[in-house]
Formats: structure tokens, C-alpha cells, sequence
């Protein structure tokens, strides 16, 4: 039997998530280059400390930037159900930009990662 002290305010929306093995990090697995008007994919595994997903429903959120720092469509809030994603999308064809930056933050542990990839 475990104890431990929690201090949760009030309607601040604070989930408590209890795993037998922590949260270590978050591996994304994405293209080196992504082409106009063509679909790409991204996984995305939240890691524990024996280096397996996750067994848990976690929340993502992914942001997909140009290389200005503008917001692409496909920026939002996903599930990485047993600590995986599969994020598909496609890349505009009208994009004007040379790369596009993925970032996905896990809501669960606070751990942040980014990947680059160039646009043909």
C-alpha cells in the first residue's frame, strides 16, 4: 500500500494518473520530408522507465508549425491510446514554407518534443 499527500484546487481540471512504471519520455518517429498535397505520418510512444508504452489512455497536444511559427491545420488535443499515436494529415499544397516543425507535448507528464521536417 502506497501514501502519498495531494493538494487539488478546485475546478482547476487536475487529472491524477497512477502507473506502475513512470513516464520517462516521449519518442516520435516522423518523415525527414513531407511533400505538398501528400498524406505523411507521424508516431508518436510515450515511453516508461522499462522503455515500453505506455498501458494507459494519455493526452497529446501536437502543434504543426511553418517556419514562421503560424498554427497549420491538424494542431489540436489527441489520445495516445496505450500510449501510442498514430497521427496522420496532409500537407497543403498551397504550404508556403520550407519546413514544418511537429511538436507534441504529453499533458500526462509534461515532457515536450519536437521533429523538423523539410517540405518538397
Amino acid at each position: 500500500v502506497s501514501a502519498f499527500d495531494v493538494d487539488l484546487k478546485g475546478g482547476a481540471g487536475t487529472l491524477v494518473l497512477l502507473l506502475e512504471k513512470a513516464i520517462k519520455s516521449v519518442d516520435v518517429q516522423a518523415p525527414a520530408a513531407v511533400s505538398k498535397g501528400k498524406e505523411f505520418a507521424v508516431k508518436v510512444k510515450v515511453l516508461n522507465t522499462a522503455n515500453e508504452a505506455v498501458p494507459a489512455c494519455l493526452p497529446l497536444e501536437v502543434a504543426l508549425t511553418d517556419d514562421k511559427g503560424n498554427k497549420l491545420p491538424g494542431s489540436g488535443y489527441y489520445p495516445a491510446q496505450k500510449g501510442t499515436l498514430e497521427f496522420k494529415d496532409v500537407c497543403a499544397s498551397n504550404l508556403n514554407s520550407k519546413t514544418v516543425k511537429f511538436t507534441v507535448k504529453c499533458l500526462a507528464s509534461g515532457k515536450v518534443v519536437s521533429k523538423v521536417m523539410s517540405v518538397k
